[in-house]
């Protein structure tokens, strides 16, 4: 989903540090001078005299203004009467432009409302990865409630925003320490902050163009947190498994393994739908004038279901009528009202196809996807396909595919 930036009613218009920093201009406050100082953007002054003035500079030349001999004229409003600068001649010389042509493209993490469920893990996984701390103020993802939002459709009960890797990116740009503190990424072209170098002036913050800005400030470090995409995080770790077919007749749990795929240490375990086949009576037990009803406990498994039969007081006999699913070992049959007691019962296991298969442990270090082998448990024809991650942390927790990465080649 194309995310659509959504700013506070209340917020004012204002000129940020990060106007300031993009035109190179100057705003000044009043003053009651007799002779006052303009000074322009690039150093030169222009006098203007006028007995008890009180001026507002509304506006002076910019750094966009480039070329040697340019031409400025200032206008001061006063007491009741307007002075007039004489034309100055200056030469202005333009700030250093980085060609947008030499900025690598980005991609960044699209989100999804439909599918989203405010349930936290991606900003608590991109807290843990990266910071290693506790405090959600920590996370490169900001996460509002939907309260804070003019016109919020509450599609989700709260919001997680996104650092965009803007095309040109402001932040970039703005940073006094571009190159050092605020980087990009030769190859992938993500934006990042290298925090050895960053000096927590809070520049980027301002310049970031979106609402809210997609970079925070840890005051006690003084250093700026941004989303970059995991960029350092080399390892891959099997993230999930995908039963591509059930198979039939397991009588146990089958074995799970990895091979291949460059990595090591990942584990699983298969889910096996075992049905309860068959109960054999073992004791009719005595004083039943009516069935008994019949439960059944433990065994791992769960669904199964059956009736019992009475005759000259005794349990004679129970039919089942659904087996379950998921046994891993005999569940224990218990009999209940009917007014009699006594009745004792056994259950057998059959055979069933598998239900699901689980990653136990990840594993790291695959650089492709390994190949997964189901062996023993008595049945056959189970196969299943591995996924590894795609090293974004915020995707490798979500598990209702609510975010992706949006390839830079997608957002030209």
């Amino acid at each position: 989903m194309e995310e659509k930036e959504k700013r506070p009613k209340s917020k004012p218009k204002e000129l940020s540090r990060r106007e300031f920093l993009k035109d190179a201009g100057l705003v000044a406050g009043s003053a009651a001078l007799g002779s006052m100082a303009l000074v322009n953007a690039c150093g030169s002054t222009t006098t203007v005299t006028g007995p008890g003035v009180t001026s507002t500079i509304t506006s002076l030349v910019k750094s966009k203004v480039a070329g040697p001999g340019t031409t400025v004229t200032t206008t001061v409003t006063g007491a009741g009467q307007t002075i007039t600068a004489p034309p100055v001649t200056t030469t202005v010389t333009p700030p250093p432009v980085t060609s947008l042509v030499n900025v690598a493209k980005s991609g960044c993490i699209a989100w999804d409302a439909t599918k989203c469920v405010s349930c936290g893990r991606c900003l608590a996984a991109c807290m843990a990865v990266h910071e290693s701390g506790s405090s959600y103020t920590l996370s490169a993802i900001k996460w509002f409630e939907n309260k804070w939002f003019d016109g919020w459709d509450g599609e989700v009960p709260a919001y997680p925003f996104f650092c965009q890797q803007c095309s040109s990116p402001e932040c970039y740009f703005a940073c006094p320490l571009k190159d050092k503190a605020l980087c990009i990424d030769a190859k992938t072209g993500t934006r990042y902050i290298n925090k050895a170098n960053c000096n927590g002036c809070g520049i980027c913050v301002l310049a970031c163009p979106l609402s809210p800005p997609r970079i925070n400030l840890d005051q006690p470090s003084k250093k700026a947190i941004k989303c970059d995409l995991c960029k350092d995080r080399t390892f891959r770790e099997v993230a999930a498994l995908k039963l591509t077919a059930p198979g039939s007749g397991y009588t146990s749990v089958p074995k799970v393994t990895f091979s291949g795929g460059g990595g090591s240490g990942a584990t699983a375990v298969a889910q096996v739908g075992i049905p309860v086949a068959s109960i054999t009576v073992t004791a009719g037990g005595t004083g039943y004038t009516s069935a008994p009803t019949v439960s059944f406990s433990g065994g791992n498994g769960s669904g199964a279901t059956a009736t019992a039969a009475i005759a000259n007081g005794a349990v004679t006999g129970v039919t089942i009528t659904k087996g379950g699913t998921g046994y891993t070992a005999v569940p224990t049959v218990a009999f209940s009202g009917g007014g009699g007691t006594g009745a004792k019962a056994t259950a057998t296991l059959g055979s069933g196809p598998l239900t699901a298969l689980i990653v136990a442990w990840p594993g790291s270090g695959y650089t492709s996807v390994p190949t997964v082998t189901i062996s023993g448990g008595g049945g056959t024809g189970a196969t299943g396909t591995s996924v590894v991650s795609t090293g974004q942390a915020c995707i490798d927790v979500c598990d209702r595919d609510a975010l992706k990465l949006t390839k830079a080649e997608e957002r030209l």
